[in-house]
């Protein structure tokens, strides 16, 4: 988790045309465990995004809307983590 801090403000500092160099850079300082949880992070979140929607459609509580909407923005951003390091989205 540290690695993805680090990077995260790394790439903020650099110029876009020094990104790909970067990119290459940065998915070699991922170990295979770190690649694989940030995949099954993905996944985990689209899940529960899917439980509080279906919650939602079944109790009709706005609550459950809001939790939704709070677990597709974390999808968004694990969907970036994957983009940055040229990792294919499941």
């Amino acid at each position: 988790m540290k690695n993805l801090i680090f990077v995260l403000t790394l790439l903020l500092s650099v110029s876009c045309s020094q990104e790909e160099n970067i990119q290459e850079e940065l998915l070699s300082s991922l170990s295979v465990q770190e690649i694989s949880d940030l995949s099954v992070l993905r996944e985990e979140e689209k899940l529960a995004r899917d439980v509080y929607l279906f919650a939602y459609d079944l109790y009709k509580l706005n609550i459950f809307i809001n939790i939704s909407e709070s677990e597709q923005t974390h999808m968004d951003k694990v969907l970036t983590l994957l983009d940055t390091y040229g990792l294919e989205d499941s």
